[in-house]
């Protein structure tokens, strides 16, 4: 009776198309998924290419101008063209991205930088009572009252768009120098800037000036560096400057 069973599942194999077709299906589709995986194996892989990071010598800066006059400022005013006097102290920090080159295969590349720079800006003739606004470009990144010494944040890693679709943005903590007789050396500028006689760095007394507070400032993805602009305070007169706190209230 076994027999006769297995003879009569022979007998409907031979005779029923339904089940040949069904088979032979299976043996195509089998047939295809090899050839797939074999095509992709044997294909030969893309060749990625790393992005290449910008040096030192790459960056250009809004102003950047050798023996430009410093200006004096009187009263509370917009500086629109700070004078870039150093920079230095660069750190690339690279973006990686994992592709797919192939069904079985993948490969990790750098697809672009993080710049950080040390930016030293020369803003105007001291003694500036206070910072107390900064733009980059046309936004306001900024606001606050710092005075000689202090220090503010700039937090906006999306400024420019963000990393996925822009240029990044700024992150950093800058210190503001007043410009006063008697001022000191900034500690960052002691570590990463050389001039001067015996490479010692000066304290640039008599002259405002903006420098990073302890680490590099993150500026983007691109060695573009958008113009910076600073609201400052200056008035001689400690009279007129209580008439005008005064006044705001």
């Amino acid at each position: 009776m076994k027999l006769s069973r297995y003879s009569n599942a022979s007998v409907r194999w031979e005779t029923d198309p339904r089940a040949r077709n069904c088979g032979g299906f299976f043996l195509t589709l089998l047939y295809y998924v090899v050839v797939f995986a074999l095509s992709e194996l044997l294909r030969p892989k893309p060749k990625l290419e790393n992005a290449k990071p910008a040096g030192l010598g790459d960056f250009s800066f809004p102003t950047a101008t050798e023996e430009r006059f410093v200006p004096l400022l009187w009263g509370t005013l917009q500086i629109t063209g700070p004078n870039v006097v150093w920079w230095g102290n660069l750190i690339q920090e690279a973006i990686t991205e994992k592709v797919s080159t192939g069904l079985f295969s993948s490969e990790t590349i750098t697809k672009g930088f993080r710049y950080h720079v040390g930016i030293q800006s020369a803003l105007c003739r001291g003694t500036v009572n206070s910072l107390l606004r900064v733009w980059i470009g046309d936004d306001e990144v900024f606001a606050g009252t710092v005075s000689d010494g202090g220090t503010f944040t700039i937090d906006k890693p999306d400024l420019f768009g963000g990393e996925d679709l822009g240029g990044g943005g700024i992150v950093g903590t800058l210190k503001f120098f007043a410009g006063s007789n008697n001022q000191a050396v900034s500690s960052y500028l002691a570590v990463h800037q050389v001039v001067g006689l015996n490479n010692r760095t000066p304290a640039y007394r008599g002259t405002c000036h903006i420098s990073p507070n302890a680490d590099a400032v993150y500026v983007g993805t691109s060695s573009s560096i958008k113009p910076w602009k600073y609201e400052l305070r200056r008035i001689p007169n400690g009279l007129v400057l209580d008439a005008l706190d005064q006044f705001r209230e």
